[in-house]
């Protein structure tokens, strides 16, 4: 896995494939491994970039950071890999990344790909609940999150390889920072009106059994020139439940 020095850090990700680039972000509590289906799928159209992002992954863990921190990291490694602009494609978490990197650097994103994620900011309940998250990650560890989450990630009736191998990828990640995470994702934006207004095209993917990030809440963005690709026998982790479908959606998006 190759790595690239952006903001004073080495960056792992994968590149492969040929022709327009695409940037696929992860969610919380994951890393790149997450789009590992849907990027083996696209190289034959495209050439396909999935950082983990800053504290993930392979990375060390890190005490704090925002979502603008993430955003920054993303348009330089853009730039440095010369492939901005281009679709730029965010799973939950990697969603508000996107969102904020298309607001804070207008053009570098050719299309956003939004997939199982939401436009809104946290209300004062959903603040509390990343705060009593990151107190679990720093107190009990990332097994814990593991549990606390895993049950509302899939389908209702998940794939057991599907589910063991979120499970894995959730228990490997830093503690330090997926309490980091938290706040970053209390204190983001509220991207609503932005969604309204942006003047790229937008396509909306997610599963049909989301129960984290409901399609309903989006479908009011998805006129116009966006879309909306609703998958079924998924839940909030569709590309790794589904990466076929999900691969097929993002494909019609190049």
């Amino acid at each position: 896995m190759p790595t690239i020095d952006v903001n004073g850090r080495s960056l792992h990700y994968t590149d492969a494939g040929h022709g327009q680039a695409i940037l696929l972000i992860h969610g919380f509590p994951l890393d790149g491994r997450i789009w590992a289906g849907v990027a083996e799928r696209l190289v034959a159209k495209a050439r396909v970039i999935v950082p983990d992002l800053r504290g993930f992954g392979r990375h060390t863990p890190e005490d704090a950071f925002t979502m603008a921190d993430l955003a920054d990291d993303m348009a330089a490694m853009m730039e440095m890999l010369g492939i901005a602009p281009c679709p730029v494609a965010g799973l939950s978490m990697g969603g508000y990344v996107a969102q904020t990197l298309a607001k804070k650097y207008p053009g570098i994103a050719s299309r956003l790909i939004l997939v199982d994620t939401k436009a809104e900011g946290d209300s004062a309940e959903g603040k509390a609940k990343r705060d009593a998250m990151a107190e679990v990650a720093l107190a009990e560890g990332s097994k814990a999150i593991a549990d606390q989450m895993l049950p509302n990630m899939t389908a209702a009736e998940p794939n057991p390889a599907v589910a063991a191998e979120l499970r894995s990828i959730m228990e490997s990640q830093p503690p330090k920072t997926l309490a980091a995470a938290c706040g970053a994702m209390r204190d983001r934006e509220d991207f609503t009106d932005f969604l309204t207004a942006i003047e790229v095209p937008v396509a909306f993917i997610f599963g049909r059994d989301d129960k984290i990030s409901p399609s309903a809440a989006i479908e009011k963005y998805a006129a116009g020139g966006n879309t909306l690709t609703l998958i079924d026998n998924a839940g909030h982790m569709s590309p790794i439940e589904q990466p076929q479908a999900v691969a097929d959606a993002i494909a019609k998006n190049l």
